[in-house]
């Protein structure tokens, strides 16, 4: 198959009142090796002009980039869902407006979903983590997602509600995994974890792979990047201060509740069989029990596969 016939990657681009990040996130994505590519930009009403002149450039430069400003802020959700709605194309990925990708992002994704089939249905790269000082030392995130496939929902859903992987949010996937009951996958955004719930649902719908090699860069704060490490590699709360620790227990075990609401109605959505509802259920237990003791104690075990690589010899490299 050649490039001009392969199949049309939608990319929607939420943003807002980041100008100069949209840029380069723009500039990435045009930039990309695979060129079927359908822009959507949505401005959720801006304050900064810059913000539209930015969308309309890119617009004007490149036919593949569509720009619309919304006529007043619908808040994030509403413009997240907007961009996936409004896009018409058999495989779809947002891309926030303070992010950006290398060249090669979307071939690889797309290469991969078509070799896997439809029993794929989110393909992500690992991410290299931008703080506002630098970049964060990099680790493989998304081990837990390399190699694991499964023809049951259930057992799906209990391996991703365990290792809890917020960048498969940003994967490029099948549209049509993007809705369920004639809704797109926003409905169930989640009150506690945001983009987890709809992660969750991703799972329901089929596997989610994530490929070796950094081929994202995702901006976030020092603190973020340090406790993803945490998450995965074990040790200590990164922050020790008992103010620090008591502020972050108090914000988890109000999270708890929601969280388990969230996912809940995720499992209900789905109509799971009893003895899946069960198997979940005994996931979601497990989960909290492993999280509200490591924000009592403040320590984290490793991930299981970061153990059985330990067992087995050297430790992984955290460089790529």
């Amino acid at each position: 198959m050649s490039q001009s016939e392969r199949p049309v990657v939608a990319v929607g681009v939420p943003c807002y009142n980041r100008p100069e990040m949209l840029d380069q996130c723009l500039r990435s994505l045009r930039a990309q090796t695979y060129p079927a590519l359908s822009i959507l930009i949505s401005d959720n009403a801006s304050t900064d002009p810059g913000v539209e002149a930015v969308g309309r450039r890119h617009a004007a430069e490149d036919a593949r980039v569509r720009y619309v400003r919304q006529e007043r802020n619908v808040g994030m959700v509403a413009n997240f869902e907007y961009v996936l709605v409004n896009s018409n194309a058999p495989y779809f990925m947002w891309a926030s407006d303070d992010d950006w990708h290398e060249p090669d992002f979307v071939e690889r994704c797309v290469d991969c979903l078509e070799k896997e089939g439809e029993s794929v249905v989110s393909v992500v790269t690992e991410a290299r983590l931008e703080m506002p000082d630098g970049t964060f030392e990099f680790f493989n995130q998304g081990e837990a997602f390399r190699t694991f496939r499964s023809d049951s929902a259930a057992e799906r859903l209990a391996h991703t509600i365990w290792h809890n992987y917020s960048i498969q949010f940003y994967s490029v996937h099948r549209r049509s995994a993007l809705f369920h009951d004639g809704r797109p996958l926003t409905y169930w955004w989640g009150k506690a974890r945001a983009e987890h719930s709809m992660i969750f649902m991703f799972a329901g719908k089929g596997n989610t792979v994530t490929l070796p090699g950094a081929s994202f860069h995702k901006r976030t704060r020092r603190i973020n990047c340090e406790l993803l490490k945490w998450a995965v590699y074990g040790g200590w709360f990164p922050k020790k201060k008992i103010r620090q620790r008591a502020t972050r227990l108090l914000k988890h075990l109000r999270k708890v509740g929601l969280a388990r609401q969230d996912h809940e109605n995720v499992i209900e959505a789905l109509k799971l069989d009893e003895a899946s509802k069960a198997h979940v259920g005994a996931a979601l237990d497990r989960t909290s029990r492993r999280d509200t003791w490591a924000a009592l104690t403040g320590w984290q075990a490793p991930q299981d596969y970061v153990k059985q690589a330990r067992q087995a010899g050297p430790q992984p490299q955290l460089d790529s």
